[in-house]
């Protein structure tokens, strides 16, 4: 790189190639929208899904390569933030519209982050409960399998930041790769018999909107994207790494989702490997979603467990400060996860709320900001005004826009998330089920059948299929 332009960017030598924080990027987005997206179809039908695909891959790329737009503001004008910082997405807010946006914006990722890793914990124990009863024909309860999971992941959480792990969210990646042709192979061996009973649920608009809420869950990372990029050896080059992410994980997504709805139609259940009738694909295909999950689940704690020592002022180093806040993190995310046992409604809801604000809202109203103040000499936040005359106007239409556009939709799915959550899929807690007489229901299967009533088996033997 020559000299003049490691005096524009700033440059860190120790850092990671802009390939391997795409790898990152993949690997934090990838797993858990590959098994959800073609259940969220049932609410979108193809044609809006695919509109969706395509609406999200655009906006989540764009926002988040303004989200690395900001953070190379910020090394650049303030020299403080090119050592290490535990806080790069705050930072933004702080810098670019006070102190008080800083605490706003802290409480969103936190808040995001917290809810995927409940998403994922919830997932992890799912898959790994439906793998041991294919497997073995031995029924683990699911909360119990929540705590399992959870205590075995302890450990790899008190790993730094990403650079420490680098080789963890690459194999997430991989896994998720293998996996989604396990799921293709899985779909295409049932779809002669199943497709010939699909059917397909009306759509309306409500519907629609709950399954952008599971759109939105599936293209976000942005909460961890700073943390990536503080990482990288050259900041400034993170565009490329999330047009690449997004372009490769949206051809990864599509497919799944667009044949495992025209196969099974409204008989997807919360996980596409559910329908899956092949044993030994749903097996191998669960296996590796779940080693992505369970890596991701590491990835996803990360900036929250810094955010968490940052406030009590803990040391980085390595010691038993860091063990006990670690731990009380993973308690916390248990408990949640025991609370609300069920990941489908949950994904709607957190993908409607704050992945909204850290997603869309957040990137692109920092960058205005943030550009309006990068030539002045003082750190005075800029007026409104100032901001509207020094953005150029097709770029403050197309942010206007889709600030518009994430505020209504992510307004309308929280709503309908929350409403769904309450109702339709009312889970009791796992603490409080006992003393009602309520039990988890003891399948003798894991594999779901299709067609209207859940009892049409491509294998040609009904007996294993479960509603």
């Amino acid at each position: 790189m020559s000299k003049q332009l490691e005096a524009k960017y700033h440059v860190n030598d120790r850092g990671m190639h802009w390939l391997l924080a795409a790898f990152f990027v993949i690997g934090d987005i990838a797993g858990g929208g590959l098994i959800v997206l073609p259940g969220a179809l049932k609410y979108t039908g193809l044609l809006g899904g695919i509109i969706l695909f395509f609406v999200m891959m655009c906006i989540a790329s764009y926002t988040a390569t303004l989200l690395g737009e900001n953070w190379v503001i910020l090394q650049k004008k303030w020299p403080e933030y090119r050592t290490h910082c535990r806080k790069p997405y705050p930072e933004m807010g702080y810098r670019g519209l006070g102190s008080v946006m800083r605490k706003i914006v802290s409480y969103s990722v936190n808040f995001t982050q917290f809810s995927v890793a409940v998403v994922y914990l919830l997932l992890s124990a799912k898959i790994i409960q439906d793998s041991t009863l294919l497997m073995t024909g031995f029924y683990i309860s699911f909360c119990c399998m929540i705590i399992v999971v959870a205590t075995l992941l302890l450990p790899v959480t008190m790993l730094k930041s990403p650079q420490d792990f680098w080789h963890v969210v690459v194999a997430a990646m991989f896994s998720t790769g293998v996996s989604c042709l396990f799921i293709i192979f899985g779909i295409s061996t049932d779809s002669n018999v199943c497709m010939n009973y699909a059917e397909y649920s009306p759509i309306s608009v409500g519907s629609v909107v709950i399954g952008m809420g599971t759109f939105f869950f599936s293209y976000d990372g942005h909460a961890a994207f700073p943390t990536i990029q503080h990482d990288m050896k050259e900041p400034h080059k993170f565009g490329r790494s999330v047009f690449l992410a997004y372009i490769i994980v949206t051809l990864v997504y599509m497919p799944v989702s667009i044949l495992g709805y025209i196969t099974y139609g409204s008989s997807i259940g919360e996980s596409i490997i559910d329908s899956i009738q092949t044993p030994w694909m749903q097996m191998a295909a669960n296996t590796l979603i779940a080693v992505h999950c369970i890596l991701t689940l590491v990835f996803v704690l990360n900036p929250l467990n810094q955010e968490a020592e940052e406030y009590f002022s803990l040391p980085h180093s390595f010691g038993p400060e860091r063990v006990f806040c670690r731990t009380v993190m993973m308690i916390l995310v248990v408990f949640v996860a025991e609370s609300v046992p069920t990941f489908g409604p949950l994904v709607n809801l957190v993908g409607g709320s704050t992945i909204t604000l850290t997603a869309i809202v957040f990137p692109c109203l920092f960058n205005v900001y943030l550009k309006a103040q990068e030539h002045q000499a003082e750190d005075r936040v800029p007026t409104l005004i100032k901001v509207v005359s020094r953005t150029p106007k097709p770029k403050l239409l197309l942010i206007t826009t889709i600030i518009v556009f994430g505020v209504v939709a992510g307004t309308a799915a929280t709503y309908s998330a929350i409403k769904d959550l309450s109702t339709t899929h009312f889970a009791m807690p796992c603490y409080i089920s006992p003393f009602f007489g309520s039990t988890e229901a003891t399948a003798v299967s894991a594999i779901k059948c299709c067609g209207p009533s859940l009892n049409i088996s491509s294998l040609g033997t009904p007996k294993v299929c479960f509603a």
